[in-house]
């Protein structure tokens, strides 16, 4: 399982589940790279003692200011953090796509690169910023 994280590898021997060759394929990697930047996007900076920069910082404030300079500081905020902590992600771009008929969600389309074996996939995530402040992540291509 060259693509998941470690932590999921140990969860999964701890299960004493076997790896099956289907384990190792590229929907795997796709969920599992979804499933963190769920959790990265949704971990606030300095709410992690070993890594205070791990996550995003409070943004209400760009909510709240949603348009033009603003979003893109977001998008380059989003896209710093997944770059910086989450390497099987290459070539990361967040940018902001006004959903219709959801006034209170800022969606955000998140694209890149995903390194399996010695082949670049590209990917894209759906992102939207909710009102309750969860950053939801879903969907790959």
């Amino acid at each position: 399982m060259d693509g998941s994280r470690l932590l999921e590898r140990i969860m999964a021997a701890e299960r004493g589940r076997r790896l099956s060759p289907e384990a190792d394929g590229p929907e795997t990697l796709l969920a599992s790279v979804g499933v963190y930047l769920s959790r990265l996007l949704n971990t606030r900076q300095g709410s992690t003692p070993a890594a205070p920069e791990l996550g995003l910082p409070d943004i209400t404030h760009f909510v709240q200011a949603a348009g033009g300079e603003r979003m893109r500081d977001l998008e380059e905020m989003m896209a710093a953090v997944i770059s910086r902590y989450e390497p099987r992600l290459r070539d990361v771009e967040v940018r902001h796509s006004p959903e219709a008929g959801a006034p209170f969600t800022l969606a955000f389309t998140l694209s890149g690169k995903v390194r399996r074996n010695d082949t670049l996939l590209p990917v894209v995530f759906e992102t939207l910023l909710r009102p309750d402040g969860r950053i939801e992540v879903k969907g790959y291509a």
